[in-house]
C-alpha cells in the first residue's frame, strides 16, 4: 500500500469571541434575578404599593461576581402619591439584596466583551 499524504493535525474548532448579544443579555439578566431571589425573598414588605416601584441601578462587578463599588442609582419608577414614601427604602432594599448575594456566579467570557458584558450592567429590582 502506498503511504498515505501526511494530514494536518485536527484542531479544536475554534469559538469566535463572545458577544453580548440581546440573548445573552437575557441569559445574564436571567441568572441574576435568579441568583439574588433568595435575598429578596428575606427582605420585608415595605408598605402600601411599595411593590411597584422598579429601582433601576447600575452595578460593577469584579471578575469573580463581587461587587466592586456599592450599586449607583438610575432611576426609580413606578413613584405614585401612595408609595412615594418608600422610595428610598426600595432603593436601600435593593442595594441590600445586591450586597446579600454577591459573588455572583456569571459566565466568565460575557464578563466584558465589546458589546458590554456582566462587569457593567443596569439591573431593575422590584421592590416589595
Amino acid at each position: 500500500l502506498p503511504d498515505a499524504p501526511a494530514r494536518p493535525a485536527a484542531r479544536p474548532a475554534q469559538q469566535g469571541a463572545a458577544t453580548f448579544s440581546a440573548a445573552a443579555r437575557a441569559s445574564v439578566d436571567g441568572a441574576i434575578k435568579r441568583q439574588i431571589q433568595p435575598c429578596a425573598d428575606r427582605q420585608p414588605a415595605l408598605g402600601p404599593g411599595a411593590d411597584r416601584l422598579r429601582v433601576v441601578l447600575n452595578l460593577r462587578l469584579d471578575r469573580s461576581g463581587r461587587l466592586s463599588r456599592p450599586p449607583q442609582l438610575i432611576d426609580v419608577r413606578g413613584i405614585d402619591d401612595e408609595n412615594r414614601a418608600f422610595e428610598d427604602l426600595a432603593y436601600n432594599q435593593a442595594v441590600a439584596v445586591f450586597r446579600a448575594c454577591s459573588p455572583l456566579r456569571l459566565p466568565p467570557e460575557l464578563y466584558s466583551t465589546p458589546q458590554g458584558g456582566w462587569g457593567n450592567i443596569t439591573m431593575t429590582y422590584r421592590a416589595k
